[in-house]
């Protein structure tokens, strides 16, 4: 495979070669990508080992997210990253709508905002009944199928909240993690700033601090405590789950 880097001129004054996925993807799924056919060789110590390796296929485009009744996508070119990288930085954001939101038109909403990976849909959700037998595996490590959540989060007793997860994309990862970073940039008051305002003003959120909640797992339980430490007075509390070393005094045990 061939990551194909692009230059950057960073508003730091430094020059950096980088590959850069508005999705969030790994490397080895990233649009533009090259890569090589499959070949079978023989690696002959009597004639060498010299193998011709031909770059002649490219990792297509990706079709973005469609809308749907449920789940809702929303895009937006970040200036304060733009302006570090010296180079068109988009974040984007998908919110899964509550019960109601349709018909209830002067309702405003909380919203919980599930730290994760690349913008899924928070907790597996679909309301794709034949995806119930597929998600076997999942209830058999006591996770919630996303047909199951479907069915829960449509129920009449279930609370109407907003749930979103980001998209954050970086060149270093699929995620930017939510922090400011000599690094990596400003993400942290991308999101405060620039992303969370966009997406609560287009969604009809409260748009108050004791209507954001923050939660996540592993690397989505590490980032809801960083935003919440960092930022106390934009956000109204966290769930922090088994999240990745926040120090070092315990590390990796």
């Amino acid at each position: 495979m061939l990551n194909v880097y692009t230059k950057c001129q960073r508003s730091d004054g430094r020059t950096v070669w980088v590959h850069w996925d508005m999705g969030g993807r790994f490397f080895n799924i990233s649009p533009g990508n090259l890569y090589s056919e499959v070949q079978k060789v023989r690696l002959d110590p009597a004639v060498g080992y010299k193998v011709n390796l031909l770059l002649n296929r490219v990792i297509p485009p990706v079709d973005p997210p469609k809308d749907t009744k449920w789940v809702k996508y929303a895009r937006m070119k970040s200036e304060l990253l733009s302006k570090f990288w010296g180079y068109p930085v988009y974040l984007g954001a998908t919110v899964i709508l509550p019960k109601g939101y349709d018909e209830n038109l002067e309702v405003r909403y909380p919203v919980v905002y599930a730290q994760g990976y690349v913008g899924r849909p928070a907790f597996y959700f679909t309301d794709d009944s034949n995806t119930l037998k597929q998600q076997e595996g999942l209830r058999a490590n006591n996770v919630q199928p996303g047909y199951e959540f479907f069915q829960s989060w449509t129920s009449d007793k279930f609370p109407r909240f907003l749930a979103v997860t980001f998209t954050e994309p970086c060149p270093f990862f699929p995620d930017g993690y939510g922090v400011n970073s000599a690094n990596n940039g400003p993400y942290g008051d991308a999101l405060t700033q620039e992303l969370i305002p966009f997406v609560e003003k287009q969604f009809r959120a409260i748009g108050k601090p004791h209507a954001r909640l923050l939660e996540g797992a592993s690397t989505g339980g590490w980032e809801s405590l960083w935003l919440q430490l960092k930022y106390p007075d934009f956000f109204g509390g966290a769930w922090v789950y088994n999240p990745d070393p926040i120090d070092f005094r315990r590390y990796r045990l």
